[in-house]
């Protein structure tokens, strides 16, 4: 520790500077994994906390620490709270807060293996916002214990953003920090993944000439993602939308494997009350949507998917999960169709590099409708 610090003063860095694996843009015999591992072991961690004023002096010393000068802001602060979002960071810091139970297809791996996903987000939120952010990996999984300690460390934050929480205790802890914050809060797994699949479907209609509330949706997994995307299609105008899980489609009225959530969303969506397995209510559809866990398509969905009406375009995620979003003749992206890609950019975490919770354009002769 006593070298690391005589190097950081007279050096300005903690670690002795090492060549990456890239070197000299060769990659030769490296993989993504080997080369991220590299990346983060070089840096130890690709975020840090850096003053906004470098303290080169006695006076700025005074200013930002040392009494009387540095405690005017804090009493600017006490007399009008309002002040505390001009005088410090909080009004542009947010605070990623995980459980780690639901980690980009990796599942339950607990709160400190998630930490480096939660330095990517961070990461992202600084490049390309320019909003500060801070990984909060708790090891706690009661929804109230969560809750309790987010609104505890509120003050110090502008916005909280939760992130691979499990469903359902995900939708138990927005709902009671939106309750007991008056600050922004963001479920990025539900809401990030429903923008950018709702944008892929807005330009996939555009582009064959058809309403969204002329397309029959089926959307398979009743887990975060696949609830928020399912209610903002139906809040978007789609009138034929089915969510599906494990059990199969999911209809008001239906007893098994219900829950409090599935109980609401059945009350606005799947009006006809179709029944039966994926395979069932893929009959006749336009689209499909997967958002489930990995290798859940069996052959026989594969097969109604395939022959969705009239082509598909698939997306991906972590464990080469192909997921199916069949979209007709166009591609149902934002982007350029030369780079093929729908990519829910908040999602590509540097925590998993080879594994974008994204969606791809798989197939360039769909492009012209081949």
């Amino acid at each position: 520790m006593a070298e690391k610090t005589l190097r950081y003063v007279y050096e300005g860095r903690l670690e002795r500077p090492r060549p990456s694996l890239r070197k000299n843009g060769d990659n030769a015999g490296h993989s993504f994994n080997d080369e991220a591992i590299d990346l983060r072991e070089r840096h130890h961690g690709i975020i840090e906390i850096e003053s906004k004023v470098p303290i080169r002096d006695h006076h700025i010393l005074n200013m930002l620490y040392l009494p009387p000068a540095a405690l005017a802001p804090s009493y600017a602060a006490r007399e009008d709270p309002n002040q505390v979002f001009e005088l410090t960071s909080k009004g542009n810091l947010v605070g990623i807060i995980t459980d780690g139970s639901a980690v980009l297809g990796l599942g339950d791996i607990g709160p400190q293996a998630a930490m480096p996903v939660m330095e990517g987000k961070a990461a992202l939120f600084r490049s390309l916002a320019g909003v500060e952010a801070f990984p909060i990996c708790l090891a706690e999984r009661d929804p109230d214990e969560i809750v309790k300690r987010a609104v505890a460390i509120s003050p110090s934050l502008g916005g909280i953003n939760l992130e691979d929480i499990a469903a359902p205790r995900c939708f138990e802890i927005e709902e009671k920090l939106k309750a007991a914050l008056d600050m922004p809060v963001f479920h990025d797994d539900q809401h990030g993944t429903a923008i950018v699949v709702l944008a892929a479907m807005l330009n996939a209609a555009k582009l064959i000439r058809r309403d969204l509330s002329e397309l029959s949706i089926v959307v398979n997994g009743a887990g975060s993602a696949g609830m928020a995307v399912t209610k903002l299609l139906a809040k978007s105008g789609v009138k034929d939308v089915i969510l599906c899980d494990r059990t199969g489609a999911i209809y008001a009225g239906r007893k098994e494997s219900m829950s409090r959530y599935k109980d609401e969303i059945a009350q606005t969506t799947n009006l006809q009350g179709k029944q039966g397995s994926i395979a069932d209510v893929l009959v006749g559809a336009d689209v499909f949507i997967g958002l489930s866990a990995p290798n859940t398509l069996t052959t026989e969905i594969r097969a109604h998917v395939q022959n969705l009406r009239p082509s598909r375009f698939t997306t991906r995620q972590p464990q080469r999960f192909v997921l199916m979003l069949s979209a007709f003749r166009g591609m149902a992206s934002s982007l350029s169709p030369v780079a093929r890609t729908l990519n829910e950019v908040t999602h590509r975490s540097a925590g998993a590099p080879d594994c974008p919770k994204t969606i791809r354009y798989a197939d360039r002769d769909l492009i012209a409708g081949r």
